[in-house]
């Protein structure tokens, strides 16, 4: 076995700290294949190759990296990435310590190569871990999920997107409204619960200018494309992944039906979106072409190097010429902002990485914000403004999904700080905090309350009050989906449907 010990004891190390799984069985048959000797140099040669290809491949397997397919499909978009993210990148794969423990073993399997026969070290240890795995340490691999047909996760998924496909919303005209008010909907990516928490903000003052604030609210993935179009998406209750990647369907397009009440409809971005063809789906779903922010200030650089804009100087001009002539249809603006994503790079700043960026761009990006309500405000136009960002960032990870790595819809990621507030509105100028929503929802729910809204303005009469609106807004069990790879939320706590089918409990923590 010679130097294939070094592997196999780096595997036992990096499984004893939580790194990896472990799979003794394959671990069993390729420890036993790079035993057996061969003489005869070219059929030892290709029993190497074998063996280096299958190590690597089975290591990759017990890790908590992306699928072979995303990483391949990520592959062709690496080639945009600046050179200083792509040592970002590789820098977070690589684990100081576990470089130190490595040396150590080489240096004392090169003392005692000659002492020891390291080969039985490695079989007793391959034989000891799933005896060590029946006794709950050190408490890495799965626990597949057990229960009976009405706790079957198969049957509890079936039964959600059943009753999901059955939710429809019909968003009222607003022809003959007297007050009619303007829509302007703030999408930043990479921003949840968890990543406030992580940079000790996890409750922003920023979020006590609005009236309400949901904080059970589930974006259902953690790529931003797929956040964008589930939210176009809003006027009907969830769908699959595989649904969702189809045409939206007659009736669920969110802005071509507020186009049809009465609204004029706008998309901008501060990026080009060329990434992931970003601008050419949201362009698709929304029925109108995206804007690229180019009339602001450049005050950022993207992970491929092109300009970010600042979200200010974006929302201010846009909003500033859109109303410079009064009389027009109300707006519905969807803006989407990059601010927050990994490897976008303050200009002017210290070189820091993204990750030590965050929180400063978190700072930025909420006062644009501020700055912009203040400019509504200041127009006095009857606004319904809504914060709700796509996802996390991953600011840390779990058990079973790394730091930085958003494969795994997990509700670190997909629980995301969601805010509505209404610009205009005598009564709310004295108000209090903002009522907090705690019950599970989503998009549709969220729009139920724009089309409420709609139904039944608040700049028209005093109708409901604000808490009784609130309550009302129809539930979302979670569940979050990244195309094979589900997490869903059962009374006993998380399960998760893997890439290989098998359902799974999900330690969140």
């Amino acid at each position: 076995m010679q130097y294939w010990s070094l592997y196999f004891f780096a595997k036992f190390a990096l499984y004893f700290n939580h790194a990896i799984k472990f799979n003794w069985f394959l671990n069993l048959l390729l420890a036993v294949f790079v035993t057996f000797s061969i003489r005869h140099p070219r059929w030892r040669i290709a029993r190497q190759t074998v063996a280096v290809i299958a190590a690597v491949a089975l290591l990759y397997s017990e890790s908590s990296l992306p699928p072979p397919a995303r990483l391949l499909a990520e592959a062709g978009r690496m080639s945009g990435y600046s050179f200083d993210y792509l040592l970002e990148l590789l820098a977070r794969f690589i684990n100081l310590w576990y470089v130190f423990i490595f040396a150590v073993m080489v240096a004392l399997y090169a003392l005692l190569a000659n002492r020891l026969r390291f080969s039985s070290f490695v079989f007793v240890g391959i034989l000891c871990i799933p005896l060590l795995a029946q006794m709950g340490f050190p408490g890495k691999d799965v626990e597949l999920v057990d229960g009976g047909t009405e706790r079957d996760p198969g049957v509890m998924l079936n039964a959600f997107y059943a009753e999901e496909k059955g939710r429809k919303l019909s968003l009222p005209s607003i022809a003959q409204a007297k007050h009619p008010f303007d829509i302007v909907i703030l999408q930043p990516g990479e921003l949840s619960w968890d990543d406030l928490a992580f940079v000790d903000a996890p409750y922003p003052r920023f979020l006590n200018r609005f009236d309400a604030v949901m904080l059970n609210f589930n974006s259902a993935t953690s790529h931003s494309t797929p956040a964008a179009r589930r939210l176009m998406r809003g006027s009907c209750g969830q769908s699959s992944d595989s649904v969702l990647a189809a045409t939206a369907a007659p009736g669920c397009a969110l802005f071509p039906g507020l186009k049809q009440a009465g609204y004029d409809t706008a998309v901008v971005m501060n990026h080009n979106g060329r990434y992931n063809e970003f601008g050419t789906t949201i362009s698709a779903y929304a029925g109108t072409k995206a804007q690229e922010g180019k009339w602001g200030a450049v005050t950022m650089h993207g992970f491929d190097g092109t300009p970010v804009y600042d979200d200010f100087s974006v929302l201010s001009k846009w909003w500033s010429k859109h109303h410079s002539h009064p009389g027009g249809k109300p707006i519905a603006l969807y803006y989407n902002t990059i601010t927050l994503h990994d490897g976008t790079t303050l200009d002017h700043a210290r070189a820091i990485n993204s990750v030590q960026s965050y929180k400063p761009r978190l700072d930025k990006l909420l006062q644009d914000f501020d700055q912009f309500i203040d400019q509504v405000e200041q127009s006095k136009r009857p606004t319904v403004i809504i914060l709700i960002p796509a996802h996390g960032v991953a600011m840390r990870g779990d058990t079973l999904q790394a730091a930085g790595i958003r494969e795994i819809p997990s509700p670190k990621l997909t629980l995301v700080p969601v805010a509505i507030k209404l610009v205009g509105l005598e009564r709310n100028k004295e108000a209090g905090p903002p009522l907090e929503v705690k019950h599970p929802i989503s998009y549709f729910g969220l729009f139920s309350l724009v089309a409420d809204l709609m139904a039944d303005s608040p700049y028209e009469h005093v109708g409901k009050s604000w808490a009784e609106r609130l309550a009302l807004l129809p539930e979302t069990s979670f569940v979050s989906e990244n195309e094979n790879i589900i997490i869903m939320r059962r009374n006993d706590g998380y399960v998760m449907r893997s890439a290989e089918d098998l359902w799974i409990k999900y330690n969140s923590d």
